[in-house]
């Protein structure tokens, strides 16, 4: 059992008796749609990858030879752009937009006006200059009027060239009158034509006018013009088989993202405990979505639907359940942002506001991973913000005040959560967010306004009636019939005015802005958090400062909120909406207040789109969130059940897979009858792996941590009692969490001119004791201290003295201290022969719990443990023992629980991977040990930091075995040289040389280094890809190499033998993919020491072929594998069977020593880039102890594979004893 759960008494009822308002919100339509595995196929489609990856070639051809043709070339790239597909050729596309922008004078193609295509072209060429974010001048449509000033009649005509006017028309700025004409004429003509056309332009009239290109859902829309493109006669079939498979791809991924979000959501339970607010999860992911869909932003769909989702729930909380003086707690406790302000609030808020601070600090860690911490500050501040705006309208709720109209906005805009999302935005890019871009954003600059006013005055419009029907604050609708005296239609006309001018606003801001590049306007627009580096502090101090684009954008969230929703607030007995406070400032009517706010939205628009023409101060993938937050804000009052169906569950055509499917011809094929996998479906259960932290467990670890911090300094004047301390925090596995001070004082007592021990001879009770524990815990951490320091334990025979047998625990430690010999210490050696000797023989004389750890480090010792392993064995001891430390025994049961939780998360991931591949049936002749390979680099780094990299290394390790086995096994020799060729090749086209059943793992591979170079190339570090490659290279050579001996019967020199199967063991191409997940540190010159297979990598390598030979030997000989080392040896040099083993064995014992030499404080690399080998070495000791534990883990492996991801520590009563 974990530690009990804050949350598992949250919420369970409400803290009073009184009546509370209700919205009456219907239940979530989705139920459990999302989180079931049918719909979220857990890895890519891997000959689907492939398909695409030709059909891009074959595009991007296209593109650079349409170069020469621009009216073709912009055709080619609008139907790109709509399709959905253009992100994949962003550069290209940017580049020949630019080249035509940089003309003196854009060439049309064409003479004059009354060229039949002219409009047409005219129109395209504009909308895809402004769509970048170049101003484009208006003045090219002037040749289309006629002499009064008026479009040409004939123009009315030609319904292709009047869609593209009319989609063009959208992106004007204010002023624009030439644009305001064109959308009246376009929009007249097309509404005339409609019912004489035919399909699929139609089709196309028909969707714009409801839903014009600029104003829709990206994904959205691709996903309709697929549909309608796919009816075209003059279609390009590659384009269109592109866009169907990528969607389908994307979709996929969208889904994953989902189920996984999902589970989150389902584990917190919010739809019980908080069942007044709206469980709108799914369509909150689907609002991120429309921000951005790519999968590089993977990682800020998740955390933004999971922010907007809490604010929705806190804006329900806000408007409909809590007291005024709740809502107050409420604020106060996000003020202060701390885990201990949860005990001033009534339950049902502590659930909402746990998993806020959860939330946030899960993005923390991940920011403080790459180094960009502070960015977690403007999230916070903007958080803030938006709680006390959302308490500014409660207050004016239960005040029963009506706001004046500006009072209204002022508060609604930040109310909005539009201001909020973009500051979120910038949290995760690149560095080309500056802090001149934080500055400009918090400020809510014209476009992040302008976004949130449409957000809310569309709000307003759609929903006042109903608000004020149950009793809600008054809406913008409210506001200005109040304030102006004018009717409800008039209200209206005015804040759809006000929508359209801040459409306008948007539409300003995105052309080439002077003050910040394009790139820093698009969060205020994209709010993906997860984006590359693009955001460095000065883009929050922009993002925060709510600059006009944000701005912007949150008054279209606000303004058409206010329009959609303010009737249905008033009913309920909400506080006024815009709608209202611009009725009663003005005294005009609900219809002139309405009007006056779609204007204003429509000023927003022009707003954004001016704010997005190219800025030179900010780029534009800064601005893009803001306007995809208002196309949300347009679409969401549209049908939003049938958007979110077609986006996330309706596929387009599927390509199906062929691959793997059979074996490509009928011959007898070897096997070596392994097991299938022992674990099932055991790590992707639901009940392992809870798919969120728990906070007051986090509280508890960090109050532990704060006593241990304290006894480590308060220790620093007693030197054995430190040591002892930092041995006990090193055993029990929670010394990574205080590395650094553990590096201090180890390093301060290595430096001493002569360690002093506190002992005046040998003859001190604890002088065994005391100089082995030092000397193990300085050696462990790289320092080289002589081995002499035992001389004085010697008699005048220079033997260890008689007496020193008869104490086991100075013995053991003395045991345990041997094992960190180098080559050449005889006095360890005799160490190690005298401790283990008297420990043997004493052994059944022991008690518990110091006999459990004689006869634990006998079988294996400390040095030669799996670190995690060992430490679960010791918290067992430990808590025996009565001089335990009860501080540190509850913080290690504490924190090896919670990783146990991280690493079931992370294997359940990866099982989702492998069985979506499904390996067990696509290659049946293999090795399905997934679990086993998990486990395997557990034993490499199990921190959290470490992460990403168990990730990738488990899914190389895993198909390097599956790998070793086709070689080994299966393959024919023609087969394995094909693909060893096609890896050394490195590319997808390699594939088609292949069988069917080698595609499976070739393409495996390529994707997962794929995926991995990906994420690399984010975080700039991409030069580790090649020698990911290499490495792999360099294996599957090795394999090749044994497989050709093997068929043709050669047998090798023990030389040969060890000079290939040193490779072939894998560690060589370990010990890199190792660094591949490391931080800064793994440097270009780590990679180069580490692909030059050094003396450590070769030792570890070393230990691990022999020792497999050691263990399998019989096996593989009695099935007619080709000669291990033990034949080679037995050959080479004439002898038995058992003394090639012993001569094996001793190689084994110097390679130990070999890694401990070079582990000693190494003068070319620090000592964390040596740990993964050593490591490594560990863990072949470990699986291979009684057997191969790894092809047969049906035993013993299984067990252990249990105790550390299974089966959680029962936490001891006795750990909490003195806490």
């Amino acid at each position: 059992m974990n530690s009990s759960s804050l949350r598992s008494s949250i919420g369970t009822a409400p803290d009073i008796n009184e009546i509370r308002r209700s919205a009456n919100y219907h239940p979530s339509v989705w139920g459990d749609t999302f989180v079931v595995s049918t719909l979220d196929r857990m890895a890519p489609n891997l000959d689907i990858e492939a398909c695409i990856r030709l059909l891009k070639s074959k595009v991007e051809m296209e593109l650079r030879n349409a170069s020469n043709q621009p009216t073709e070339e912009m055709i080619l790239i609008d139907a790109l752009q709509r399709l959905g597909v253009a992100y994949h050729f962003k550069d290209m596309i940017e580049d020949r937009l630019h080249i035509i922008f940089s003309m003196t004078q854009v060439n049309f193609d064409i003479e004059d006006a009354d060229n039949h295509d002219g409009l047409y072209i005219v129109a395209l060429y504009f909308r895809l200059l402004r769509q970048q974010g170049y101003c484009l001048s208006s003045d090219v449509f002037r040749k289309f009027r006629d002499e009064n000033g008026e479009f040409k009649a004939e123009l009315g005509r030609d319904a292709r060239s009047l869609l593209c006017l009319y989609e063009a028309s959208h992106l004007r700025v204010q002023g624009e009158e030439i644009l305001e004409e064109a959308l009246i004429f376009s929009r007249k003509n097309l509404e005339a034509m409609l019912p004489h056309l035919s399909t699929p332009l139609a089709e196309q009239v028909k969707h714009s006018l409801e839903v014009p290109l600029h104003k829709g859902m990206p994904r959205l829309e691709a996903r309709h013009y697929i549909s309608v493109y796919e009816t075209d006669v003059a279609r390009n079939d590659t384009l269109l088989e592109l866009a169907m498979l990528d969607f389908n791809r994307l979709q996929t991924l969208h889904q994953r993202e989902l189920h996984d979000i999902s589970r989150w959501w389902k584990d917190i339970d919010f739809a019980s405990k908080l069942p007044f607010a709206r469980d709108r999860l799914v369509e909150c992911y689907f609002w991120i979505l429309g921000v951005n869909f790519e999968p590089k932003y993977s990682f800020g769909r998740n955390f933004m639907t999971k922010i907007i989702a809490l604010a929705s729930v806190i804006d329900d909380i806000y408007d409909v359940y809590g007291s005024l003086e709740e809502l107050k707690l409420f604020t106060e406790a996000v003020e202060r942002w701390e885990v201990a302000a949860v005990g001033n609030l009534p339950k049902y808020m502590q659930v909402c506001y746990l998993a806020l601070l959860d939330v946030v600090k899960e993005m923390e860690n991940k920011l403080t991973d790459e180094g960009r911490s502070y960015r977690v500050h403007y999230a916070k501040e903007a958080m803030k913000a938006l709680v006390r705006a959302y308490f500014a309208e409660a207050n004016w709720f239960n005040k029963k005040y009506m706001p004046t109209f500006e009072e209204y906005l002022g508060v609604s805009v930040m109310s909005s959560g539009y201001p909020m999302l973009a500051v979120q935005s910038l949290v995760g890019m690149e560095e080309i967010a500056t802090k001149q871009a934080f500055d400009w954003v918090i400020s809510v600059p014209k476009i992040v306004k302008s976004c949130a006013l449409i957000a809310r005055l569309v709000d307003d419009l759609k929903t006042h009636k109903v608000e004020q029907e149950r009793g809600d604050a008054p809406s913008g609708v409210e506001c200005y019939m109040s304030e102006y005296g004018v009717s409800e239609e008039e209200a209206y006309e005015k804040i759809r005015g006000m929508v359209e001018v801040a459409w306008q606003d948007i539409n300003e801001e995105c052309q080439k802005p002077e003050s910040l590049p394009l790139p820093l306007l698009l969060p205020a627009l994209n709010l993906a958090l997860g984006m590359e580096e693009i955001a460095t502090k000065q883009a929050f101090d922009w993002v925060i400062s709510v600059p006009k684009i944000v701005k912007s954008c949150a008054l279209i969230a606000r303004l058409v909120d206010d329009l959609k929703t303010h009737k249905v607030e008033q009913e309920r007995g909400d506080a006024p909406s815009g709608v209202e406070c611009y009725m009663w400032e003005y005294g005009v009517s609900e219809e002139e207040a309405c009007e006056k706010i779609r204007g204003m939205v429509e000023v927003a628009w022009q707003d954004i789109n001016e704010e997005c023409q190219k800025p030179e101060s900010l780029p534009l993938p800064l601005l893009l969130p803001a306007l995809n937050l208002a196309r949300l804000q347009y679409k969401t009052y549209n049908p939003l059940l049938i958007c979110i169906l077609c986006i996330c569950t309706m596929n387009s055509s599927s390509l199906r897979s062929s691959i793997g499917t059979a074996p490509d011809s009928n011959e007898i094929r070897r096997s070596a009858n392994y097991h299938p996998s022992v674990w099932g479906d055991t790590f992707m259960a639901s009940t392992l792996g809870r798919m969120a932290p728990n906070l007051e467990l986090d509280a508890r670890i960090r109050l532990l941590k704060s006593k241990v911090e304290m006894e480590l300094r308060n220790a620093s004047n007693q030197p054995k009692e430190e040591m002892i301390l930092i041995d006990a925090l090193q055993r029990l596995g929670v010394g990574y969490h205080f590395e650094d001070m553990i590096e201090d004082r180890l390093h301060n007592t290595s430096s001493l001119t002569q360690v002093n021990f506190d002992i005046e001879d040998g003859d001190n009770h604890d002088g065994l004791y005391i100089v082995a524990l030092y000397f193990r815990l300085l050696r462990q951490q790289g320092y080289c201290l002589s081995s002499d320091v035992f001389r004085k334990f010697r008699d005048e025979n220079g033997e260890f003295k008689a007496e020193l047998g008869r104490d086991a625990r100075s013995l053991l430690c003395l045991y345990e201290a041997s094992h960190l010999r180098v080559q050449g210490e005889e006095i360890l050696e005799e160490a190690l022969i005298f401790s283990r000797k008297n420990l043997e023989a004493m052994l059944p004389h022991l008690s518990t719990p110091l006999a459990e750890q004689v006869k634990h480090s006998l079988e294996v010792p400390l040095h030669k443990g799996m670190p995690r392993l060992e430490a679960r064995h010791y918290i067992s001891v430990y808590e025996t023992g009565v001089a335990r430390n009860n501080t540190l025994l509850e913080l290690a049961m504490l924190d090896f629980n919670r990783l146990q939780t991280l690493h079931q998360r992370e294997l359940k991931d990866i099982s989702r991977w492998w069985k979506d591949i499904d390996f067990a049936s696509k290659l049946p002749f293999a090795r399905d040990r997934l679990v086993e390979c998990y486990f395997w680099i557990l034993g490499v780094n199990f921190e959290p930091k470490y992460s990403f990299g168990r990730n990738f290394m488990t899914k190389i390790i895993a198909l390097a075995s599956v790998i070793d086995d086709i070689y080994d096994v299966y393959g024919s020799l023609e087969e394995l040289k094909l693909f060893t060729e096609a890896v050394e090749r490195w590319e997808v086209a390699a594939v088609g040389n292949l069988p069917k059943y080698m595609q499976v793992c070739y393409l495996a591979l390529l994707d997962v280094v794929k995926e991995m170079e990906n994420k690399l190339t984010d975080e700039g570090r991409s030069y580790r890809v090649h020698y990911a490659k290499e490495a792999m290279k360099a294996l599957v050579r090795a394999y090749f190499t044994e497989a050709n001996w093997f068929n043709k019967k050669y047998m090798p020199t023990f030389e040969e033998y060890l000079g290939v199967s040193v490779m072939s063991s894998g560690y060589p191409m370990l010990a890199v993919q190792s660094l591949v997940g490391m931080e800064e540190i793994a440097s270009k010159q780590a990679f180069d020491w580490a692909l030059s297979v050094p003396k450590i990598v070769k030792s570890c390598a070393l230990i691990a072929r022999l020792v497999d030979d050691l263990k399998t030997h019989k096996v593989e000989q009695e099935r007619g594998d080709a000669p291990s080392g033990v034949e080679c040896y037995m050959w080479e040099y004439g002898v038995s069977e058992e003394e090639a083993c012993e001569k094996i064995r001793g190689m084994v014992e110097v390679a130990w020593q070999d890694i401990n030499e070079e582990c000693q404080k190494p003068e070319s690399l620090p000592l964390p880039l040596l740990l993964p080998a050593l490591n490594l070495g560990r863990m072949m000791e470990v699986i291979y102890q009684q057997g191969d534990g790894y092809s047969n883990s049906t035993g013993r492996t299984k067990d252990i594979i249990k105790l550390l991801l299974v089966h959680p520590l029962p936490i001891s009563t006795s750990a909490n004893k003195d806490i």
